[in-house]
């Protein structure tokens, strides 16, 4: 099933509507005409493998958002500024950290909205960087990170320039169940609104460090250790002054509510 490429936004430049040919999602058995290889479902749309063929004859395995509404041109618009400013920022951290671990995958993938035209008709879809791997029941799974030593600065510095920018920490990283990590999910940051005031990005923050030390250990000793390193981690980086003093105000509190209100995230 072939989608021919009527249109690829800017500034994306791996994949510049010069340099496709065509992308077409990957099939779950190779005489299959009906069953593609799902990565995952959202409330707006499913996630398939997908492969893009360049002009000069090499392929790229990206994985394919199939939105369940359709996408004005403004919408889809508004989808690709958010992908370009998180893409700056990816950009401003690699000038800002020159020595850091080239071979670790960058948390935000790269990716660009496409309008395409298939038999179910023409809309826009998202592209993106594909990580997956094959499960113990030959599943194919979207692979998220493991927030470690390897990753853990560009993920607060990433959080940290995201909330700047007004969108709230919750929009672009899920967490998944186990730890890790799911980037790109940037529905709810063109949804909601933004975030203005150093309390609300303060919290935005606090909250979801809240979440992954709680995911990344057993225990609300262990998490607290860990939430308290990652806030830690967080203020050597470039923080304003209006938000660090919040974040030092709101820190403790948010834990300690997170253990009152006995949250299962």
């Amino acid at each position: 099933w072939l989608l021919n490429v009527d249109y690829l936004m800017p500034p994306f430049k791996s994949f510049t509507k010069k340099d496709v040919k065509n992308i077409y999602l990957r099939k779950e058995k190779k005489n299959s005409k009906n069953s593609f290889v799902k990565l995952g479902e959202g409330a707006f749309g499913n996630v398939y493998l997908g492969t893009v063929v360049f002009k000069d004859g090499s392929r790229k395995r990206v994985a394919i958002k199939d939105f369940k509404f359709s996408l004005t041109n403004g919408v889809a618009q508004k989808y690709q500024k958010i992908i370009t400013e998180l893409r700056k920022i990816s950009l401003e951290y690699d000038a800002s950290f020159p020595n850091r671990n080239l071979d670790v995958a960058k948390l935000f993938p790269k990716a660009a909205m496409l309008k395409m035209s298939d038999e179910k008709g023409t809309r826009w879809v998202m592209a993106s960087q594909a990580f997956w791997s094959k499960n113990k029941g030959n599943k194919t799974i979207n692979n998220g990170f493991a927030l470690n030593k390897s990753n853990e600065k560009e993920f607060l510095w990433m959080l940290l320039k995201m909330v700047e920018k007004g969108y709230s920490s919750y929009d672009i990283f899920v967490p998944g169940k186990r730890g890790e990590i799911y980037p790109l999910d940037i529905d709810f940051a063109l949804f909601s609104k933004k975030l203005k005031s150093s309390e609300d990005k303060a919290k935005s923050l606090l909250s979801l460090l809240t979440r992954y030390a709680v995911r990344n250990t057993n225990n609300l000793k262990n998490a607290d250790i860990h939430y308290r390193y990652y806030v830690k981690e967080l203020l050597t980086l470039d923080v304003s002054p209006a938000l660090r003093k919040q974040i030092l105000k709101y820190f403790s509190k948010m834990f300690d509510n997170y253990k009152k209100k006995v949250i299962n995230f």
